[in-house]
């Protein structure tokens, strides 16, 4: 997740906003930990003004994919950089338990639950740990000005262990096939 943080930082510091980040456009360089990340697929990444602030909210176009993008692409309000650190916190949410965090058979029930914001059910969450829980909760705010940046996320305690008892890489590696039928229908 520190790695894909990385590019992400990279790119909003040029101004650019990816829009579309998800497991299928995130590459592993490596086998062994700490993984080694590259995004990919800039077919939908436009540009924003590069600077510090979060409130660039100069995009307007309905793009990405469903289940990874946020309230604000959903709702058709302006956006900027905040909407890859809401993708990039709904993979990790996936990430640490395996589910996604909200789902819907309509469209409507669907925006309903991100609305919402995100639930921790006991069952998958409960071993994770409050501090885990609460990045969480940050990068997947409902309001864009209330979710931190990527440089905010790097900075952060969390990202920098050396080893995180929340994160399990074993975990990581079927993750998308136990999902796979509700993307697929």
């Amino acid at each position: 997740m520190k790695s894909m943080l990385e590019g992400v930082a990279y790119l909003h510091e040029r101004g650019i906003v990816h829009r579309d980040i998800k497991p299928e456009n995130v590459l592993c360089c490596n086998k062994e930990w700490p993984l080694k990340i590259k995004l990919t697929d800039f077919g939908l990444a436009n540009f924003a003004e590069p600077n510090d602030s979060q409130d660039r909210n100069v995009l307007v176009s309905y793009v990405g994919t469903k289940y990874y993008a946020a309230p604000e692409v959903h709702n058709s309000r302006p956006y900027g950089p905040a909407v890859d650190v809401w993708s990039c916190g709904v993979i990790l949410y996936i990430a640490l338990s395996g589910k996604f965090p909200f789902y819907g058979n309509q469209h409507e029930e669907f925006l309903h639950r991100v609305m919402r914001g995100p639930v921790f059910p006991e069952k998958e969450w409960g071993s994770i740990s409050e501090e885990t829980k609460a990045i969480v909760k940050q990068m997947l705010a409902v309001n864009p000005s209330e979710r931190p940046s990527a440089d905010k996320l790097l900075a952060d305690p969390w990202f920098n262990r050396k080893d995180n008892p929340d994160v399990q890489l074993q975990d990581l590696t079927h993750m998308m096939s136990s999902n796979r039928g509700m993307l697929l229908g």
